[in-house]
């Protein structure tokens, strides 16, 4: 889940009254920890009263009325998945694991881009249409700062 704190969005998980936050770039005042991985992180453990509400992001990409999830983008090329598939076997994608299907695409072959924020908890939902560079925006901030 994801939680805004203090203008930011972090990674959250609820601990009583309490939400752990972190994110994977330096933050002032949070704790710096390391994973047996390698993988640096900084933490802090706030009020669930002192957070926002807690989210979820999905980024969509669309072809036609065509819906994909987006899996990875890198170097202007995206990793999309379906559960369509009559449509994956007629358009090459490779089975990701049973019911799920994946291929590469340039960003250039889609006709648009949404970033679904779901609100946990609730059936609310906040859709924000993007163009290429937004997505590549949005998308590079979102892996560097909360995903890995």
């Amino acid at each position: 889940m994801l939680t805004e704190y203090e203008g930011k969005i972090f990674n959250a998980e609820i601990k009583g009254d309490q939400v752990s936050i972190w994110k994977y770039v330096f933050v002032e005042g949070f704790e710096k920890y390391q994973t047996r991985r390698g993988i640096t992180y900084f933490e802090k453990t706030v009020p669930i009263t002192k957070i926002g509400e807690l989210f979820s992001i999905t980024f969509i990409a669309l072809i036609g009325n065509r819906h994909f999830v987006v899996n990875s983008l890198d170097a202007g090329k995206l990793n999309v998945i379906s559960d369509d598939q009559e449509y994956a076997y007629s358009h090459g994608f490779s089975e990701l694991e049973h019911g799920v299907w994946i291929t590469q695409k340039s960003l250039a072959e889609f006709d648009g881009f949404q970033m679904i924020k779901a609100i946990e908890n609730s059936s609310e939902r906040v859709t924000v249409t993007l163009n290429n560079e937004q997505l590549e925006d949005v998308w590079n901030t979102y892996v560097k700062e909360v995903s890995i």
